[in-house]
C-alpha cells in the first residue's frame, strides 16, 4: 500500500470517529414545566444517519485491508461514497443547527413534543468532522491513484521485461556432481571396451 495515502486515510477516519461522538449543536429549550434548559446534541443525535455511514466506512476499510485488486477498488468506492454521504449530513447540520437540535429531541427517550427549541448553534466539532471527511476523500483518491498507476506499470512493463529476460546462466557443478560425471564417463568407456586409465 501507498504509505502516505494510508496515513492520510487513517488520520481522517480516526478524527471522524472521535468528532462524531462530540457535541455538535448546543441549544436552549423551553420546557413548560422546567423552563429554559441548555442541552447539547452529539453528531449521531443531530444526524442520525451518520452511524450508517460509519458502518459503511468500517466495512469498506475491512475490504481494503483484507482483499486485493478489484475487491479493493470496490472498497475504495464504497468508502468514498460513505464519506460523501457523511459530508452531506454534516452540511445539513451546519446549514440548519436548530433543525438538527429538533431532530435530536425527536428521538425516543428524549423530552416530548411540548419542548420547544428557542435558540442554538453549531460547535466546532461538525467543522472538525467535515475536515476529517475531506482527509478521508483525499486519502481514498491518493490510494486509488497509486494502485491504478502500479497496475498500469505492471501491465506495460510485464511483457517487455519477460521478452528481454536473459536465460539463466548455467550453474557451476559441485565437486560431487563432477565426481559422479567422471565415474559415469569411466563406466561408459569401460562398456565400450576402452581403458579409462589411458
Amino acid at each position: 500500500m501507498n504509505r502516505p495515502g494510508v496515513v492520510v486515510l487513517g488520520l481522517g477516519l480516526v478524527t471522524a470517529a472521535v468528532s462524531a461522538g462530540r457535541v455538535w449543536v448546543r441549544f436552549t429549550v423551553q420546557d413548560p414545566v422546567l423552563g429554559l434548559q441548555s442541552q447539547g446534541a452529539s453528531g449521531y443525535a443531530a444526524a442520525p444517519a451518520l452511524s450508517a455511514c460509519g458502518l459503511m466506512a468500517l466495512a469498506a476499510l475491512l475490504v481494503l485491508l483484507l482483499t486485493r485488486r478489484w475487491a479493493r477498488a470496490t472498497g475504495l468506492v464504497v468508502l468514498s461514497a460513505s464519506a460523501v454521504a457523511a459530508a452531506w449530513l454534516v452540511g445539513g447540520v451546519l446549514r440548519d443547527p436548530l433543525g438538527a437540535a429538533r431532530a435530536s429531541l425527536a428521538e425516543p427517550g428524549v423530552t416530548g413534543a411540548a419542548v420547544r427549541v428557542v435558540r442554538g448553534g453549531a460547535t466546532v466539532w461538525p467543522w472538525t468532522f467535515a475536515m476529517a471527511v475531506l482527509l478521508v476523500l483525499v486519502g481514498a483518491l491518493w490510494l486509488g491513484w497509486s494502485w491504478w498507476v502500479q497496475a498500469r506499470t505492471r501491465r506495460e512493463v510485464g511483457p517487455a521485461a519477460v521478452s528481454r529476460r536473459q536465460p539463466p546462466a548455467a550453474a557451476t557443478p559441485s565437486d560431487a556432481d563432477r565426481e559422479r560425471r567422471s565415474n559415469h564417463d569411466a563406466w561408459k568407456e569401460l562398456s565400450e571396451g576402452k581403458d579409462p586409465t589411458d
